[in-house]
């Protein structure tokens, strides 16, 4: 695969379920591709390309614009059920077998992490099996990417950390954690029609 970045990447499309869904690949072509699902309206190009470039190091990753937004085709999805199954088509037509997707930013993964995983943080996560993959700073954005275990399992998840500062301080963060099945089934919480059910 030709080394392209976020910004130099071209957009391709791919036909299925009546969308016609528009996306972008780059980085390694070996492993586990990264899905990035933007939140509601996002486009591609709202992800930072100091996150993207950065995963794309050692992973591939694709960028899609969900039905209906920017220069995709079809009907803006109207929750995140709707989301979900958009994502799954896109998945589904692109012929990836397994993939890895983010969840965070201002999305429903946000929501998930604040309202199921920081309230039991002590429970899910285990700080002793804590390590740095990389932390990068430049232009006055930080990014963090870092594993953690899952308490009580043998499982490793890896989280990104994106700062934004202002005068030293931190005036916006975003986070994404990645294979978050282990913190799913250590809360006792199933997906089902891509919702989160407890």
């Amino acid at each position: 695969m030709t080394q392209h970045s976020h910004q130099t990447a071209p957009t391709q499309f791919v036909n299925t379920a009546g969308v016609r869904f528009a996306y972008r690949r780059f980085g390694k072509s070996t492993g586990v591709p990264l899905v990035f699902n933007m939140h509601f309206t996002g486009t591609m190009d709202h992800w930072d390309p100091l996150v993207t470039d950065g995963l794309a190091a050692t992973r591939e990753v694709i960028l899609f614009n969900n039905a209906g937004i920017s220069s995709s085709s079809g009907e803006v999805p109207s929750s995140a059920e709707e989301m979900a199954a958009n994502a799954a088509a896109f998945i589904k037509a692109l012929g990836l077998a397994k993939v890895d997707v983010p969840w965070g930013g201002r999305h429903v993964g946000a929501a998930f992490f604040r309202d199921h995983v920081l309230p039991n943080v002590t429970d899910v996560f285990d700080f002793a099996r804590f390590s740095y993959d990389d932390v990068v700073a430049e232009d006055g954005h930080v990014v963090a990417v870092f594993n953690i275990g899952v308490t009580g399992t043998d499982a490793i998840i890896k989280i990104v950390d994106h700062w934004t500062l202002r005068d030293g301080k931190a005036i916006s963060l975003w986070a994404a954690y990645f294979e978050p099945q282990a913190v799913l089934k250590k809360l006792a919480i199933k997906l089902a029609g891509g919702g989160m059910n407890a």
